[in-house]
């Protein structure tokens, strides 16, 4: 047994919350901050003017003489490559009628912006003349540059078609195929104008990509009402197909309740327009069919089934569930049934098309020349060949020519691919419909986009700023691990893009709030001022979230997620295995007071005085005793000791039990602490990653407590005490801790 025993002047608190206690202890029973980003190795990406254009490219004339010929619907070609440094290929079947083609080159330099592009070759000048102003069929443009220069590169994704207009300044066009060996661009156009190859700058090919992004970004926005259409016409499939419902009205009714249950829920809401925006007709199913399988499980509950289905095989296994009370195992039969039915995963596929068709048109630079026509007109010049009043969309479309056609085709072409049939099983009245819809879609995206400029602005200011939160962390450095030389910078964008979605993914959260200063915006609501709300993801923290997993690895990102508050850890139940230093033992203080002045111990009667009556401290064997303990509690402090903690699950959700054995014994094998080695069990207390263990002394007044963190890969670790809450102790001492120290366990 410990040396440390019981001792007694008459009768004291000191005797038994002190040395009585220790002989029993060894012998019976809101927003984060975040981080600061690495310096900076170059100033964040600057924005230059799209129509300031202050430079003029000065150039060699390679075409003396304007080259005309008059096409007749024959396959021809304007200029030589070898001699001019362009060509221009126009198919057969490119015009309905004879028109004349003239290729030239400007009588003067041409302006441009050195902030935004370097000249790469020789402009030229490409005219249409004739009824018809715009192609049926793209024509190919062939520019020469530097084959040195495209070798040279570590990558050529700066290289674009351009093309210039006095109105709109110089638009781009994405590459068909750049030729290192050759030395040449290949690109296609619909129209006339002025024609150069240009190498951007990396701030205009940044610049560029934040505007495609915005986009984007403003086409998701445009879904609307989409989650809800999709949602309805897959559960109207479902119901049908799958479990040959024919009560049209509890279709509905049930449809109604599962949108009802999304719309409620910001964060399934949001999950499924990224999965719409995405393409993910598989998460999107799943989505769908989690809700769905819950919503009917109720139904059957509620009797609904009755009217709902004419026979279902899936319902009534799933009522086989119900009869024994287990409600959840009836939605998860019903959602593993409809989650592999073919026919839903048919309408995602449509419906991911449809979103997809939105989305993607913005990406089609003819596109957005003919946006840009619609909103501001163009009749004296013909700016890209077209003429035509702002506003007049039917004139607009039909003068799209070969750019409308290809949106049809395109159209007709996902259509099939949706419905797992060739584009030749489409029926005359089908296609007809197709086509229809390509231009109503097309006059509502430009209807929309019209009224939302204002929008769309902000859109594009916000993704300069994701930009330059990716510059200040260091994810766009070149020569980096994750950004090698020779990946081009649209690349590595569209990479961290899609490091945010994943964050997204992972955390639940699909709602960003771009800048800190949007936390303190009232229009967030009241009760949300300078917090994230549980939906929202801060653009600050992403881009830490994303260095810190390319520098620092898994387990460091996910210490961040805990540490932004975007997740929390569990605990799991299982084995957990470490050890437990002891740092302090401030009972330490009171046996050299008592034994230093035993005048100074207060009297004491209660619970454990019959341990005292035969000690007394002040005998010089008794005191000889107490300074043994005190040299050994000396050898006490920095002790390890081996310790194994057993968590069970409990009765109830969130509810665990804990057997911990702490091997003193073991540790300290010359103090006598054999009793207290042995399984003890402790009550548990979680609250998200936090942990306690309690565990009160059978004499009830000593306690330990061990308080804990929980981190990724299982591991908890935290401080412990062994404390009292008598007031005597605490007034005597200055503090109610016996012992002290710190506890790490990883689960096996």
């Amino acid at each position: 047994m410990l040396t440390v025993f019981p001792m007694k002047r008459r009768s004291n608190i000191i005797i038994p919350l002190i040395l009585c206690l220790l002989l029993t202890a060894c012998g019976g029973g809101g927003e984060n901050a975040g981080g600061t980003p690495p310096a900076a190795s170059g100033s964040a990406s600057t924005t230059p003017s799209a129509t300031a254009l202050p430079d003029t490219w000065q150039f060699d004339r390679t075409i003396p003489e304007p080259i005309e010929l008059t096409y007749d619907g024959s396959p021809v070609t304007l200029g030589n490559f070898a001699t001019h440094g362009i060509e221009i290929s126009v198919p057969e079947g490119a015009f309905e009628s004879a028109v004349t083609l003239t290729l030239s080159q400007p009588e003067e330099g041409v302006r441009y912006n050195r902030a935004a592009m370097d000249p790469a070759g020789v402009p030229a000048a490409f005219r249409i003349e004739g009824d018809q102003l715009r192609s049926d069929l793209p024509m190919t443009v062939k520019l020469k540059v530097d084959a040195q220069q495209l070798t040279d590169l570590q990558e050529t994704g700066g290289f674009r078609g351009g093309h210039f207009d006095e109105t709109f300044g110089w638009t781009y066009v994405d590459l068909v195929e750049v030729n290192e060996t050759d030395g040449y661009l290949l690109f296609n156009t619909y129209h006339n104008w002025l024609f150069a190859p240009a190498k951007l700058t990396r701030e205009e090919r940044v610049e560029q990509f934040a505007k495609e992004k915005a986009l984007d970004a403003w086409g998701a926005q445009q879904m609307g009402n989409e989650v809800e259409n999709v949602t309805r016409e897959m559960i109207r499939e479902i119901m049908i197909q799958q479990f040959n419902a024919t009560n049209e009205s509890e279709i509905m009714k049930i449809a109604d309740a599962v949108i009802g249950e999304i719309e409620s829920d910001a964060l399934d809401y949001g999950k499924m327009a990224l999965q719409l925006k995405d393409g993910d007709y598989e998460g999107l199913v799943g989505s769908v069919a989690d809700k769905l399988g819950g919503t009917l499980a109720s139904s059957l509950e509620s009797g609904t089934l009755e009217t709902l289905f004419g026979q279902a095989g899936t319902a009534a296994a799933a009522a086989g569930h119900l009869w024994e009370g287990d409600y959840s195992g009836a939605g998860m039969k019903i959602a593993e049934a409809i989650a592999e039915s073919s026919p839903v995963y048919r309408v995602a596929k449509v419906w991911i098309d449809m979103v997809d068709t939105r989305i993607s048109n913005w990406k089609n630079d003819e596109v957005e020349k003919a946006y840009q026509i619609y909103i501001n007109g163009a009749q004296s010049r013909s700016p890209w060949g077209y003429n035509v009043d702002a506003g007049d969309f039917e004139s607009l479309y039909s003068q799209m020519r070969g750019v409308s056609r290809q949106l049809e085709l395109e159209a007709v072409d996902r259509y099939a691919k949706a419905r797992g049939i060739s584009t030749g099983d489409i029926t005359a009245q089908q296609r007809q419909q197709i086509l229809a819809d390509v231009k109503a879609k097309l006059k509502d995206q430009f209807e929309k986009r019209s009224k939302q400029e204002e929008e769309l602005r902000q859109l594009e200011e916000d993704q300069r700023e994701i930009i330059r939160q990716f510059e200040e962390w260091g994810l766009l450095r070149e020569g980096s691990s994750w950004y090698p030389y020779d990946t081009p910078v649209e690349q590595m964008l569209h990479r961290l893009h899609g490091q945010m979605e994943r964050i997204m993914r992972e955390t639940g959260r699909y709602d960003l709030v771009i800048r800190r200063g949007d936390l303190h915006d009232q229009s967030r609501g009241l009760d949300n001022i300078g917090e994230l709300k549980e939906n929202e993801l801060l653009v600050p923290h992403l881009a830490e979230l994303i260095s810190t997993r390319y520098v620092e690895g898994e387990e460091a990102y996910q210490k961040k997620l805990l540490e932004f508050g975007y997740i929390t850890l569990k605990l799991e139940p299982g084995t957990y295995v470490g050890e437990l230093v002891i740092t302090d033992v401030p009972m330490k203080k009171a046996l050299q007071q008592a034994v230093d002045d035993p005048g100074s111990v207060p009297e004491y009667s209660g619970p454990n005085e019959e341990m005292c009556e035969e000690i007394n401290l002040w005998e010089a064997d008794v005191q000889a005793s107490v300074r043994e303990a005190i040299d050994n509690l000396d050898t006490v402090k920095g002790t390890v000791v081996p310790l194994r903690v057993e968590i069970s699950p409990g009765s109830g959700e969130n509810s665990y039990t804990a057997v911990l054995t702490a091997d003193f014994a073991s540790a300290l094998p010359s103090m006598g602490c054999e009793d207290i080695s042995g399984p003890t069990t402790f009550q548990v207390r979680t609250d998200k990653d936090k942990l306690t263990l309690t565990h009160t002394l059978e004499d009830g007044v000593g306690h330990w407590s061990y308080e804990g963190t929980i981190a990724p890969g299982g591991t908890i670790s935290g401080n412990l005490r062994l404390y009292t809450n008598e007031a005597e102790y605490r007034d005597y001492v200055g503090t109610d801790n016996m012992l002290t120290g710190t506890w790490e366990v990883s689960k096996q």
